[in-house]
């Protein structure tokens, strides 16, 4: 969508997909053709479904939204960026292209739980490929629900995905 992201609830006995709402991205330098490949958004879900959180592969960004699609609030995250922009070489045009050595790499995954959000932070840029390239490390970034930043945890490995089990006293990547 050009928009931002399109919050649909499927019915069950259908199968059909009814839109609540789009959630702008509030991007005003993007061409919204390029929005979802520029933010590229990863979606988890509270185990209540009560709220969900958007985090963005391309951009240091978390955004918790309440069922309906009603923003509850920005993740105060400690690196925030927006999607690098580059002119296409053949149409001259801005727009966003993922393998461009300047494109930085935010979050990779989220999990929900009742109390917490973990979203998977990487936060290397791609880098020209005679560049040397920084060790695979992620963070690990935890929120509550109103989007207040409590712990980063450094990982010792690169993860691209994860899952917390109910309880929060175990991490999977």
């Amino acid at each position: 969508q050009g928009g931002g992201l399109v919050v649909a609830q499927v019915d069950s006995a259908s199968g059909a997909a009814i839109e609540l709402a789009t959630v702008p991205l509030n991007d005003t330098v993007i061409p919204p053709k390029y929005l979802a490949s520029a933010y590229f958004p990863r979606l988890c879900v509270a185990p209540d479904h009560m709220r969900f959180a958007a985090v963005y592969t391309y951009a240091g960004r978390v955004d918790i939204f309440s069922s309906n699609g009603s923003l509850i609030a920005y993740g105060r995250v400690p690196f925030s960026f927006q999607p690098y922009l580059t002119n296409n070489p053949i149409t001259r045009q801005l727009g966003f292209r993922g393998g461009e050595p300047e494109v930085r790499t935010g979050y990779n995954d989220c999990a929900a739980t009742k109390e917490r959000l973990y979203a998977l932070y990487d936060g290397r840029l791609n880098g020209r490929r005679t560049d040397p390239k920084p060790p695979q490390q992620s963070a690990l970034h935890v929120f509550d629900s109103s989007g207040n930043l409590l712990r980063v945890f450094t990982l010792d490995h690169g993860g691209y995905t994860l899952s917390v089990p109910p309880g929060d006293s175990v991490l999977y990547t």
